[in-house]
């Protein structure tokens, strides 16, 4: 299975994250590794799938990496076309320690038409609020991983 693993570290303790690690892995073995900072511009898809995760405040203070996303798309009838994207949000800090799912969040696509029809998510923007504007962010993290070579 290939996932990729996404943390975002505030090395400069402002608040704010300012570099975000990608890690591609395959069957559990790490591919490839590269980062992004925040201050990265372009239309690149790890610069825009940055940009949207850096939105959601899941972040390390300093060099910090017990909070990543794991992202990956699943394909049961493996016809070559995803038809879910999933996110697992770790927190390495929750009781019992180690790698802990802290929530989760899916877009859909049910009838395999390359279109998301259904976003399940819950507050992955940490506002307090579980709304439309978490949906869009799970839907755009879930298009630009598409995008991402993996070579």
């Amino acid at each position: 299975m290939r996932y990729l693993k996404v943390t975002a570290q505030d090395r400069n303790r402002t608040g704010k994250a300012d570099t975000v690690h990608f890690q591609f892995y395959e069957d559990e073995l790490l591919t490839r590794e590269t980062m992004v900072t925040a201050t990265d511009s372009g239309r690149q898809p790890l610069v825009k799938l940055a940009r949207t995760y850096l939105k959601l405040g899941w972040l390390n203070v300093g060099d910090g990496s017990e909070r990543y996303l794991q992202i990956f798309a699943q394909n049961p009838v493996s016809d070559g076309t995803p038809e879910a994207v999933r996110l697992h949000f770790h927190d390495g800090s929750l009781p019992p320690p180690g790698s802990t799912i802290a929530y989760k969040a899916s877009a859909l696509d049910r009838d395999i038409d390359g279109r998301f029809e259904l976003i399940l998510s819950s507050d992955v923007d940490n506002d307090g609020r579980a709304d439309r504007t978490d949906r869009s962010r799970v839907k755009s993290l879930a298009l630009e991983f598409l995008k991402l070579n993996w070579h």
